[in-house]
C-alpha cells in the first residue's frame, strides 16, 4: 500500500469499528423500545435492502458474473446475515450482553484457524494465537463483573452462539477466498437481501409482529442500524477484506467492545471501572501484537 491507501485504509478500518461499536448502544435503546429482536432485525435488513438496491440500480452496479460467484455471495448472506445473525438475536435474552461480546469475540481465532486451511497467504502464526487470546483476554476482563452472574440454566443458549462467531468466520473466509470478482456494493445488497429474508421470515414466525405500532424511538434507531451499521459499514467491509486479510477485517468483533463500552460510559452514564480500564489496555495490546507479525 502507499502513504495515502494507508491512510484511507486505517481512516475506514476505524469508521467501521467506531460504528459498530455504537450499534451495541442503540440496539440496547431499540430493546427498551419494546421492539422484538427478530423483527428489529428484520426491519433493519429491510429498510437497508430497499436503500441499497435503489443505490446500486442508480449505479449501474453490475450482479455477479457467473454461477460460482452467485452461490459465494448468497452463502455469505446465509452465514453472516441469515444465521449468525439470528443466533445473536435469537439468543440475548438469555445470554448477559458482556459474555455475548466474550463470546462473539472469538471469531477473529476461528477465523484464523480457517484460513490457515483455506487460504495460502494467511497462515497461523504464534503470534497471531497470542495476540488473538490476549483480545478475548481483554475482553472477558471489561465485563467479568457480568459474567460471574451467569445463570447456569441457560449455558445451552451460550453453547447455541458460540456458533455465531464461527459461522460468521466461515463467511469471511469465503469473502475473502470466492467473491473477489463481485463489487463491494452488489456484494452488500445480496447478502444484506438474504438476511432480511431469513430474518423476516423468523420474525413472523416467532414474534406478534401484527401489534407493533412504531413509535420514535424504534423509527430512528432502525434507520441508524440500516443505514450506517448495514448499508456504510459491511460495504466498508467488503471493500477492505479484499485488500487485507480476513482475520485483521474479523479484528472489529474484539475492538467493538472495547467501544461499546466507552460510548455507554459517555452517553448513557453507565460506570467505567478497573476492569473495563484494563481489559480495554489488554484488548489494544492483543491487536496490536497481532497485527506486528
Amino acid at each position: 500500500m502507499t502513504k495515502d491507501s494507508k491512510l484511507e485504509f486505517y481512516f475506514l478500518y476505524t469508521l467501521i469499528c467506531l460504528i459498530w461499536g455504537s450499534t451495541w448502544l442503540v440496539i440496547h435503546i431499540g430493546a427498551n423500545a419494546a421492539l422484538p429482536p427478530f423483527t428489529g432485525a428484520a426491519l433493519r435488513f429491510l429498510l437497508a435492502t430497499v436503500l441499497i438496491w435503489l443505490f446500486a440500480i442508480f449505479r449501474k452496479i453490475p450482479l455477479p458474473a457467473d454461477r460460482k460467484a452467485w452461490g459465494a455471495v448468497i452463502i455469505v448472506g446465509i452465514l453472516s446475515n441469515g444465521i449468525s445473525f439470528g443466533i445473536v438475536y435469537g439468543t440475548s435474552p438469555y445470554v448477559p450482553s458482556g459474555l455475548g461480546a466474550v463470546i462473539f469475540g472469538t471469531m477473529p481465532l476461528w477465523t484464523a484457524i480457517g484460513s490457515h486451511w483455506a487460504l495460502q497467504s494467511e497462515k497461523l502464526t504464534a503470534v497471531k494465537i497470542l495476540g488473538i487470546l490476549l483480545g478475548i483476554i481483554g475482553i472477558a476482563t471489561i465485563f467479568y463483573p457480568q459474567i460471574e452472574k451467569v445463570d447456569s440454566t441457560h449455558l445451552w443458549a451460550m453453547g447455541v452462539l458460540l456458533i455465531a462467531p464461527i459461522v460468521s468466520a466461515a463467511s469471511a473466509i469465503v469473502t475473502k477466498r470466492s467473491t473477489q470478482s463481485v463489487a463491494p456494493i452488489m456484494l452488500n445488497a445480496i447478502t444484506t437481501s438474504v438476511g432480511c429474508l431469513i430474518l423476516g421470515i423468523t420474525a413472523l414466525m416467532r414474534e406478534p409482529w401484527q401489534d407493533i405500532s412504531l413509535n420514535f424511538a424504534q423509527v430512528w434507531t432502525i434507520s441508524y442500524l440500516a443505514i450506517l451499521g448495514t448499508i456504510v459499514t459491511f460495504g466498508i467491509y467488503f471493500r477492505l477484506i479484499k485488500e487485507t486479510s480476513a482475520v485483521t477485517m474479523t479484528y472489529v468483533a474484539i475492538v467493538t467492545p472495547v467501544i461499546a463500552v466507552f460510548l455507554g460510559w459517555l452517553i448513557l452514564n453507565e460506570r467505567l471501572d478497573y476492569y473495563a480500564l484494563g481489559g480495554s489496555a489488554l484488548v489494544v495490546v492483543g491487536v496490536g501484537v497481532s497485527l506486528r507479525m
